[in-house]
């Protein structure tokens, strides 16, 4: 189980915020001689909604939206009523409805007898969520709850983030879940806080968006937290494996995140944030004509951004390891530069991008390792005077003939492919998979790929969780 602390937003994940508001209103606009429904409430919830809106863009504070939803509204309609009041009025009915979405409380049972730590994280008023959340039924199941207004701080806010943070035992974030139906409040202060997302997205809308995981039911979302992929299937991986004599093994990124290492695509990957040191796009920096023109600043965000000395290997590089001692693996075929699979002790590893554990003198040829641009600072020289360039496939550079050839030997001589870690849209890496002939076509990877429809077999999953499953 990847994830051992989830961390919840309340209403609309797991409570039913429209029936509760909805029943407030009615009740509150009733005993008030009020319309209950029509275009007095539709005004409400459309002022309503707005100031959430601004709320979490971080233009106002929260005491505007209680204080000023019911004033606006009976501005706008003429109605002679306290409207701070009245909201203290409609606040307490509110916190008489606590009613859990279907399905909502065997997901939380489901989880916790699983061993999950669960949490909510919500944005609201204390004595009302707190109210709702135990007439919801759903509070047993919960190992505590953050409310941003006993917090001082809402989402998407990192001081909201960093005091759950604090506040939980869980400190690896790489086990930690942050679930909401808001893209901007979940979502986004889930990622900036550096922890993986899951939207919920309840309605199907399908907005393009920053978390880590999309899905649409409480099925769904049980399924990812304990577990991405059927038993069913992974027994037909490990009879493939079984019966396989020339596995091949060809990885993406998603291997070495599983290490700590970032992506480059992914949501939360390189190529997504504008770093404030540089002033230019990561793509350019990784050029060679960057590196011919601006080697000191090539350098400068090489050794920030793309070595990572301390990394060490998963699931997936030691059971590679593994299949390669016990005489099954034919080769690994990766677009990682990490040589993590060397050091678990993969000895046949094509690296179609290079490696950021070799580097090479431009001027006289001669070789060096890692401690070459560790070891210095700004462009790193050769005895000779020449730049040591890292053996890396930058833009605007060719793959390397060699691997090339043998990775296409060995892909379409192998009788059991793995595709592990990779979306499969880069080229000309991606194209490779075309030229395997086998019958065992496995794809481990979160998401859909390209090469879906080909595949023998699909695990929708972390790499790691897959092999680390296996009897190898």
């Amino acid at each position: 189980m990847l994830y051992t602390t989830i961390l919840f937003d309340a209403d609309e994940t797991l409570l039913d915020f429209r029936a509760a508001e909805t029943a407030a209103l009615h009740e509150v606009f009733r005993s008030r001689g009020l319309p209950t429904d029509g275009e007095f409430v539709d005004a409400y919830r459309s002022i309503n909604n707005g100031l959430w809106e601004r709320f979490n863009r971080g233009e106002i504070e929260k005491r505007e939206i209680t204080d000023t939803r019911f004033v606006r509204l009976f501005e706008r309609f003429h109605v002679p009523l306290d409207g701070v009041a009245f909201n203290r009025f409609y606040l307490d009915e509110l916190s008489r409805h606590g009613v859990a979405l279907p399905g909502a409380e065997a997901l939380c049972g489901s989880l916790r007898d699983a061993g999950c730590a669960l949490y909510i994280i919500t944005n609201g008023v204390g004595f009302v969520q707190k109210r709702r959340f135990r007439e919801s039924g759903l509070a047993p199941y919960f190992a505590g709850t953050f409310i941003s207004e006993e917090i001082g701080a809402g989402k998407p806010s990192a001081v909201f983030f960093d005091y759950v943070l604090r506040h939980i035992p869980q400190q690896d974030k790489r086990r930690i879940l942050v679930v909401g139906d808001s893209l901007s409040a979940d979502v986004a202060g889930g990622s900036a806080a550096g922890l993986d997302t899951c939207w919920y997205d309840r309605t199907r809308a399908n907005t393009p968006n920053g978390a880590t995981y999309t899905v649409h039911d409480f099925k769904q979302l049980q399924k990812l937290i304990l577990g991405g992929f059927d038993m069913k299937d992974l027994q037909t991986l490990q009879t493939m494996i079984d019966e396989s004599e020339r596995i091949v093994i060809f990885s993406g990124a998603g291997v070495s995140t599983e290490s700590g290492i970032p992506d480059f695509r992914g949501a939360d990957g390189l190529y997504q944030k504008k770093e404030k040191q540089f002033d230019y796009p990561p793509e350019t920096m990784l050029s060679h004509t960057f590196f011919k023109h601006h080697p000191e600043i090539f350098f400068d965000y090489y050794r920030t951004k793309m070595i990572y000395p301390d990394a060490k290997p998963n699931a997936s590089h030691t059971a590679a390891a593994a299949l390669e001692r016990k005489g099954k693996l034919s080769a690994v075929v990766t677009q990682n530069i990490d040589g993590l699979y060397q050091q678990a002790g993969v000895r046949r590893v094509l690296e179609l991008h290079g490696s950021t554990l070799h580097n090479t003198c431009t001027r006289c040829g001669k070789k060096s390792g890692l401690d070459a641009i560790l070891s210095t600072d700004g462009v790193p020289r050769c005895v000779c005077g020449g730049i040591i360039k890292p053996d890396v496939v930058l833009y605007e550079e060719s793959l390397d003939a060699d691997v090339i050839e043998q990775a296409v030997e060995a892909i379409a001589g192998a009788d059991c492919l793995i595709v592990a870690g990779t979306s499969l849209t880069v080229y000309p890496a991606a194209g490779f998979v075309r030229y395997f002939r086998g019958g065992r076509f496995v794809l481990i990877n979160r998401d859909e790929t390209p090469m879906d429809s080909q595949a023998d077999l699909i695990l929708r999953d972390n790499v790691g969780k897959v092999f680390e499953s296996l009897k190898i």
